[in-house]
């Protein structure tokens, strides 16, 4: 079929359904989406809590826990223990199909009755106050941690250890605020490292040490602001730098980032493909932060956990997904293969519109089976009368082939992280009829406002541990802030390891602004702002001959920056012979 092009049936925008699309809709024998790619992720990620967390009891075993889940959640829940155990089992829960009645309606009905894993975290220890984790140690309001130790207000970091306010990052030690980043150690403030130690406000750079607010650098040593420096120099001239308050370090090196030219897109090692952030991957279309993935469309968050794109292939509309295939409208999962419409399916084929299920096959409407086919909302049928069923419903379905309705999330908009990639104001989220949950008011004297935290952390002393510092947003931002925190052990060690200052805003606050420093989920026309020897390149002047000689880059592409963010946007190939 050529390209046709929709209306959004949420946003009103148009978009692009092409030919590659519509293959792919045939081969799963779906129809063609109605909502545009965007709205899609969003309504996904409203259905996906990680970092909101409350006190309740188990209804199990009534033990206290921590949940994703409030007390006022409308079906039981269970702690990790319970809900993992033999003790009961998903299918005594289950409705037998009446078609009279929508779909949508039952599985409702069956989402409320099936009991609910309060926390997604297997075999950690000590990490009562995290989600998402994974064979991990000492893991505190931290979110997506696989193999992790001593890890604190961080998102997605694997096989990492004493890290503080870090994200997306692989096997790095004894860092804070960095993003993007693998093999680095003792690094602060940075984003899209590898094989780095020391650095700090230090961008895409590689094999470096000892640098600070650089770009671009690969193999240097006692660098500030890309200039060399002795090492008697630089040591001296770090203690200067580092004596300013965070926020003017950060001015100075954001003003010098705006005089260096940037890659306008990052594709490592891939072909064929358009989004950013793209690692190891081939034949992907508007994909964000992929790995190891092929012939895909409108990815997020994904990658293979056996690190080859032969496992986690021809997937449309996946975040958060690893080693899957043949799959659509998915968010969470792994190991899996024709899984579409639903929420971390592992080990399992041939699931839809299932969620939390594990090991199992052939399963339409399903909670929490594991190692159990053929079922449908929970109830078990003959090959022969699932086929039957499976295929009535269908029939009746008014939206088959659209992921649920947000409306239909456990949780309020501003608990997932749809508000996190897609934020909306608590007016803007309820008039479009969507939930929202106010914070309890909490019950606390702040004893060390944010303006009175020291600027050196030598100044800093134990009793710091009985304070409770006051956020400096106050509660007046729309980022989940928290008015005030407290500093942990595990942290202020970390501090005063890489002689890091105590933060002024609460982990909340400090996570969005981490948030607010990725560019979004989306691409600008540019042509390459390499001017070549023109006398136009007032901001930077090149140092190497570029194939387009004193003549202006020709190049048009996508990019990742906006037009107002000023930044030099070059091709790759003037960026591989400027830079590399």
């Amino acid at each position: 079929m050529k390209e046709e092009i929709f209306t959004c049936q949420n946003c009103q925008a148009s978009f692009v359904v092409d030919a590659s699309d519509f293959a792919f809709y045939e081969k799963i024998k779906v129809p063609p989406p109605t909502w545009c790619w965007q709205c899609r992720l969003q309504r996904r990620l409203a259905w996906r809590n990680e970092r909101t967390l409350y006190k309740r009891t188990c209804d199990l075993c009534k033990k206290s826990i921590i949940s994703m889940y409030s007390e006022s959640a409308p079906f039981p829940v269970y702690c990790s223990r319970c809900w993992w155990s033999d003790t009961w089992d998903a299918r005594e829960f289950g409705i037998e199909y009446d078609n009279t009645k929508s779909f949508l309606e039952q599985f409702q009905e069956l989402m409320h009755r099936v009991p609910h894993e309060s926390l997604q975290a297997k075999h950690s220890i000590n990490s009562d106050y995290a989600n998402y984790t994974m064979n991990s140690k000492n893991v505190y309001l931290s979110y997506l941690i696989i193999e992790g130790e001593d890890i604190s207000f961080s998102r997605f970091l694997l096989e990492s250890k004493n890290c503080v306010d870090c994200s997306y990052s692989t096997k790095i030690e004894n860092c804070i605020n960095v993003s993007r980043t693998a093999f680095c150690s003792n690094c602060s403030n940075s984003m899209i490292l590898d094989y780095c130690r020391d650095v700090h406000f230090t961008y895409d750079s590689t094999n470096c040490s000892d640098c600070f607010g650089c770009v671009n650098l690969h193999h240097k040593q006692y660098h500030i602001f890309n200039q060399p420096y002795s090492k008697e120099e630089y040591e001296k001239k770090i203690l200067e730098l580092q004596s300013l308050p965070l926020k003017t370090q950060q001015t100075r090196v954001n003003e010098f980032l705006k005089t260096q030219p940037q890659r306008g897109y990052i594709h490592y090692f891939s072909n064929n493909v358009s989004g950013e952030e793209v690692y190891y991957s081939e034949n992907c279309r508007e994909c964000y932060l992929a790995n190891f993935v092929r012939d895909s469309a409108y990815v997020f968050n994904t990658s293979s956990l056996a690190r080859s794109n032969a496992l986690t292939h021809d997937i449309y509309d996946c975040a958060l997904v690893a080693d899957m295939a043949l799959s659509y409208e998915m968010i969470g999962g792994s190991k899996s293969y024709q899984c579409r419409f639903g929420i971390i399916n592992d080990n399992s084929f041939s699931l839809e519109y299932s969620f939390f299920c594990y090991g199992a096959n052939d399963l339409f409407g399903c909670i929490g089976i594991r190692n159990k086919k053929r079922c449908i909302l929970n109830k078990e049928y003959d090959e022969e009368t699932f086929r039957r069923l499976r295929e009535e419903i269908i029939k009746n379905m008014e939206h088959y082939g659209e992921f649920l309705s947000l409306n239909l999330s456990p949780f309020a908009y501003n608990e997932t992280i749809a508000q996190e990639y897609f934020p909306l104001t608590k007016e803007a989220a309820i008039e479009k009829g969507y939930t929202w949950k106010d914070p309890k008011t909490k019950e606390y004297k702040i004893t060390l406002p944010a303006r009175d935290v020291p600027h050196a952390i030598e100044e800093v002393r134990d009793s710091v541990f009985e304070e409770t510092i006051g956020c400096e947003h106050e509660g007046k931002c729309n980022e989940q802030c928290t008015t005030a925190f407290k500093i942990i052990p595990q942290e202020l060690e970390l501090y005063r390891k890489l002689k890091y200052p105590l933060p002024r805003m609460c982990p909340n606050c400090r996570y969005y602004q981490m948030l607010k420093a990725k560019n979004p989920l989306r691409l600008f026309d540019a042509s390459c702002n390499c001017a070549g020897d023109a006398s136009d390149n007032a901001i930077y002047k090149n140092k190497a001959v570029h194939f387009h000689g004193k003549d202006h880059c020709p190049k048009a592409f996508k990019t990742i920056f906006s037009p107002e963010s000023g930044m030099i946007a070059y091709c790759i190939a003037c960026y591989q012979i400027e830079v590399v």
